[in-house]
């Protein structure tokens, strides 16, 4: 097995076709000190629809008492992912075919706590 295994190695083994390129991030994005740093509440549904929210817009549910509304959606759809993170932070997107989209949490619409997001790709 252990020859046969080394035998496919050599047979399909193949050059790298991707390069890895590392990019320097110094830090000096454009307008940077004009966005304020602030906790926000990234949600994204699973249709696709995403919304930045302050964080200071909810509050911690005490003991027997009623939770808030965190954001109106479709009658099918559903909250996915709930994010708690910072306006000068990167989110990575993964789609399900391997590709990675860096998106910026200032760039992410910002609504209401109960509004209902934009559609991720119009954002």
């Amino acid at each position: 097995m252990k020859k046969e295994l080394h035998e496919a190695a050599i047979k399909l083994c193949d050059e790298r076709r991707t390069t890895i390129a590392h990019v320097a991030d110094d830090g000096n994005v454009p307008g940077r000190r004009a966005i304020r740093r602030e906790d926000v509440v990234v949600t994204l549904t699973r249709d696709g629809y995403i919304k930045r929210t302050p964080a200071s817009t909810y509050r911690s549910q005490g003991r027997g008492g009623r939770g808030l509304l965190g954001q109106r959606t479709k009658a099918e759809d559903i909250v996915h992912h709930v994010i708690h993170t910072n306006t000068h932070d990167t989110l990575l997107c993964f789609t399900d075919r391997g590709v990675v989209h860096s998106l910026r949490v200032f760039k992410i619409p910002a609504y209401d706590r109960v509004a209902k997001a934009c559609r991720w790709s119009t954002c």
